[in-house]
C-alpha cells in the first residue's frame, strides 16, 4: 500500500509470503487483532528455536529459506496503531521506518530470526528515525537477535514489556534521543 490517506487491517491471517503487510507513505495505518505467520522464513522449527549451529544458520541465511522480508514494514507513514497482533516463524517482526508517532500494544513476536521490535531509520545519523512512539505490554520471546531495538528517532517509550530468550540485547537503542 503506497500513497494510501488510511489503511486498517484487521482480524486477519497473514502468512507464507516475503512481507505480510508494507505500507509506504500513508496517512494513518491501523493493524488490530492479526496473526502473521511464516513470513520472510520458510519456518523451519531448527533455525527458530535456537537449536541449530552458527554454520547452520548462516547457510540457512545463504540459501533459499529466507527472503528480504518478514512480518510488517511500515515505512514514511504519519501514524500506525498497532495493537493485539502476533507473529511468528518469520525473518524479521514488527519494523517500522521513520513514522511520525504510534502506539504499539499488546502485542507478541516468537521465534524470530531477527528483531521483534524494531523502530528504524533511514540514515543513520541520529536524525531521522521514528518519533513520539509508546509501546505497552508487548511480549519478545525465543528472539535471534533483539527484542526491542531503536535506531535513531526521539521521544520513543518502552514500558510494562518482556523481552526473554534473546540472542542480542534485550533492549538496544542506537542514535536516539529521550528514549
Amino acid at each position: 500500500f503506497r500513497d494510501f490517506w488510511d489503511v486498517t487491517i484487521k482480524g486477519v491471517s497473514i502468512q507464507n509470503g516475503a512481507y505480510g503487510f508494507y505500507p509506504r507513505k500513508c496517512r494513518n495505518v491501523k493493524v488490530i487483532d492479526c496473526e502473521f505467520k511464516y513470513l520472510g522464513s520458510d519456518g523451519t522449527e531448527s533455525l527458530h528455536d535456537m537449536s541449530s549451529t552458527q554454520a547452520q544458520q548462516a547457510a540457512h541465511w545463504a540459501g533459499t529459506g529466507t527472503s528480504d522480508g518478514g512480518t510488517m514494514r511500515v515505512r514514511d507513514c504519519d501514524d500506525l496503531v498497532l495493537k493485539n497482533c502476533s507473529t511468528s516463524y518469520s525473518l524479521r517482526g514488527y519494523r517500522i521506518q521513520d513514522v511520525k508517532r504510534g502506539t504499539i500494544t499488546g502485542c507478541r513476536a516468537y521465534k524470530l530470526l531477527e528483531s521483534a521490535y524494531y523502530l528504524a531509520s533511514g540514515s543513520y545519523d541520529g536524525l531521522n528515525g521514528c518519533k513520539n512512539f509508546y509501546i505497552s505490554g508487548c511480549v519478545a520471546d525465543t528472539i535471534l537477535h533483539s527484542g526491542f531495538l531503536v535506531i535513531g528517532g526521539n521521544n520513543n517509550t518502552i514500558q510494562g514489556c518482556t523481552a526473554i530468550n534473546c540472542t542480542a540485547s534485550p533492549f538496544n537503542g542506537f542514535h536516539t534521543q529521550d528514549m
